[in-house]
């Protein structure tokens, strides 16, 4: 959500090799020790963190997916960050994220 709240529109997957392509040249792919995964209620380019439960985002569950499961990155732990629910909730997004 932090890359889509400044522009880099990850909610198509499309974009997502160019998106790391980004990152390689400015960084590398071998230094990012941990991704930070969520979705997001605000807009494109918003310069605002604002947690969206998956499935409830602009980025969607599809992209979301996608991006974590590319071959690039597919073995960097996540870290998940959800706006408050509750531990039924919980339960089904992590075990939905456990099975991508």
């Amino acid at each position: 959500a932090h890359a889509y709240a400044y522009g880099y529109d990850i909610s198509q997957v499309a974009f997502h090799e160019s998106m790391l392509d980004i990152i390689d040249a400015t960084i590398g792919i071998e230094r990012i020790v941990v991704i930070h995964l969520n979705d997001t209620l605000r807009p494109l380019a918003s310069f605002v963190d604002e947690h969206a439960n998956f499935g409830y985002g602009r980025i969607g569950i599809d992209a979301l997916q996608a991006f974590v499961n590319n071959k690039r990155i597919a073995h960097i732990p996540l870290i998940m960050e959800l706006p408050l629910l509750d531990d039924t909730e919980y339960r089904r997004i992590f075990g939905m994220v456990s099975n991508w």
